[in-house]
């Protein structure tokens, strides 16, 4: 089970969830590159309590710009091991600005959109749709932003909050990612659902 440790820095309030061998599993909220580094200083402090390679290991796993708990969420799901019941896809940047060029903008009057999570070198965009988005307005502009994405070239995978809950969701969603990035999901451990079930539980 994922425990949550809040350390505050500049007067905001940070979450982090830990694994049960005290490595870091992602970052809740958004934080500056001044807390993250001073967080790597703290983790490396943090061999008097734990062996001295997990604090490598769990900043390995520290993702920098989400900007909600939800999309915290998407990224633990997607990018963490599987031994933490994640799929194990990295590399993606989160909340990418994606500048629209002349052929997107006959699209949208947007001069840039920016992306959750983004994969720039292989043209690839994950969109959390919350509630938030189910308003008319919303709606228009995740199509308005969708049509200009693809008119730039990039690949448009949207999850839903019900489709972030899944386990059957997310499970084809992160294989429609790993086809597009050309990679193969790494072989699950014999106890991965159970893994997994215990990751979906641990909200952000």
């Amino acid at each position: 089970m994922l425990l949550d440790l809040r350390v505050s820095c500049e007067g905001q309030q940070h979450a982090t969830a830990f694994a049960p061998n005290g490595e870091i599993a992602a970052l809740i909220r958004h934080v500056p590159a001044e807390f993250l580094r001073r967080f790597a200083i703290y983790l490396l402090d943090l061999d008097v309590l734990f062996d001295g390679a997990a604090p490598r290991r769990a900043l390995a796993q520290v993702h920098d710009g989400s900007a909600s708990p939800r999309e915290t969420d998407l990224v633990m799901r997607i990018a963490l091991p599987s031994k933490w019941g994640g799929y194990g896809i990295g590399g993606a940047r989160l909340n990418h600005r994606i500048e629209m060029g002349a052929r997107a903008q006959s699209q949208t009057s947007q001069s840039y959109y920016v992306a959750d999570m983004c994969w720039p070198e292989k043209k690839l965009v994950v969109e959390y749709d919350s509630d938030l988005h189910l308003t008319s307005s919303g709606i228009a502009h995740d199509a308005a932003k969708r049509r200009a994405l693809e008119a730039a070239g990039y690949k448009v995978i949207t999850v839903t909050r019900l489709q972030l809950d899944s386990l059957l969701e997310m499970d084809r969603i992160a294989r429609a990612i790993a086809r597009h990035l050309g990679i193969r999901l790494r072989p699950q451990a014999a106890d991965f659902k159970q893994r997994q079930s215990a990751l979906f539980s641990a909200r952000a």
